[in-house]
């Protein structure tokens, strides 16, 4: 029968699971752009495993959503005026043309890393399939997307009444884009390295 995932205590991560422990702890890969989808075995391995990696396609839909609304507060942060800077930024994100650039044309690039249980194991009817989905490239998506935020920012007279204040902005989102960037990647990395094998 089908088996939902244990949630496991808070504050541990993916180091302390086994190679499926993605399943198990879903949360703990939210930050690393990735997501966990589920279908349940009809018979037809692979069509489950193609209802799992769509499942997942809609849970990273979610996850880059909120990492965007992540995003929207530490750029907002870089201008004078957050208010402002916030009312700026969630207008850009809620553009149709946004929005299908860094969400859904991302979504249609994910892959699955991995799938679990594995091909090895013999499924019965009911028993649920999880695929973990991440993103193509996840650093150069929040480099776009952080470049696209500055660009909308600095485009902003209100924000900046002088050319020294905007070059001073413009510094300090190009600090924060490669902090973000490089975190982005250290926890990419981590996934890779933690999620061991390719996909079965």
């Amino acid at each position: 029968g089908t088996t939902p995932p244990v949630v496991k205590e808070k504050g541990k991560t993916l180091e302390d699971f086994g190679p499926c422990g993605w399943v198990d702890n879903p949360g703990s890969i939210r930050d690393h752009l990735a997501a966990v989808g589920a279908g349940n075995y009809n018979g037809n391995r692979q069509l489950t495993r193609n209802q799992a990696a769509a499942d997942g396609r809609a849970q990273l839909a979610a996850t880059l959503k909120a990492q965007i609304d992540q995003l929207i507060e530490d750029w907002a942060k870089t201008a004078g005026d957050m208010n402002r800077a916030k009312e700026t930024l969630t207008s850009l994100v809620n553009t149709e043309q946004f929005t299908r650039q860094f969400v859904e044309t991302e979504i249609k690039g994910s892959r699955v890393m991995k799938y679990c249980p594995p091909s090895t194991k013999k499924l019965e009817i009911g028993d649920t399939m999880y695929a973990l989905l991440v993103l193509e490239n996840p650093t150069k998506w929040a480099d776009n997307v952080g470049s696209a935020m500055s660009e909308e920012l600095l485009k902003d007279t209100i924000l900046w009444k002088t050319e020294a204040l905007k070059n001073d902005a413009r510094k300090r989102m190009d600090d924060l884009k490669a902090k973000n960037n490089q975190a982005i990647q250290e926890k990419v990395t981590k996934l890779q390295t933690t999620v061991t094998g390719a996909s079965q």
